[in-house]
């Protein structure tokens, strides 16, 4: 890792909460997946006890027996990739429960109900009609005293033609 990036996410680790983002090919290698977090927690100087998974991408219940294993408490992967909404049915976090083994684990979901790259890549919507699909999210999740979490991609940020407007959407998130 580059020196620079190692002092970015110590900085970043120091004010925030952070987690491991697992690689595409690590869904189904434990031994990959440790050697990643080991290595998020030597660059930042702290324990990695939350995930969420590359491109959402997890098989059940093996994925999350792998973060288990790896001492991972927190995992934000429960959602759609091509549809926003709630996989899960619900706003709230949950302990995953283990149907073919019939354990409660030590695992805990948090869905995710929004995310703008499948408004941009899978629906195809302007950064407008995301932003209408994200209020009206929103303004559900706080109805029923949710929590809403919704998964931004920093390369949407960028000067790219393609990109034009999603900035500006993010700092309406943000604001």
């Amino acid at each position: 890792q580059l020196p620079a990036m190692q002092k970015l996410m110590r900085s970043l680790a120091s004010k925030y909460t952070t987690g491991i983002h697992p690689s595409y090919g690590s869904h189904n290698n434990q031994a990959i997946l440790q050697e990643e977090i080991a290595l998020l927690q030597r660059a930042t100087g702290t324990a990695v006890s939350r995930s969420r998974q590359h491109y959402i991408r997890f098989t059940l219940p093996e994925t999350y027996e792998r973060l288990i294993e790896a001492d991972i408490t927190d995992d934000y992967s429960m959602g759609y990739a091509s549809a926003n909404g709630f996989r899960a049915g619900t706003s709230q976090s949950f302990p995953w429960y283990n149907l073919e083994t019939e354990e409660a684990t030590t695992l805990r979901i948090h869905p995710f109900a929004f995310m703008e790259a499948t408004s941009k890549f899978y629906n195809k919507q302007s950064p407008d009609e995301a932003w209408k699909e994200w209020e009206q999210l929103w303004h559900a999740v706080k109805n029923v005293n949710g929590t809403f979490i919704s998964i931004c991609h920093n390369h949407l940020l960028g000067p790219a033609p393609e990109n034009k407007g999603w900035r500006e959407w993010y700092e309406k998130v943000l604001a």
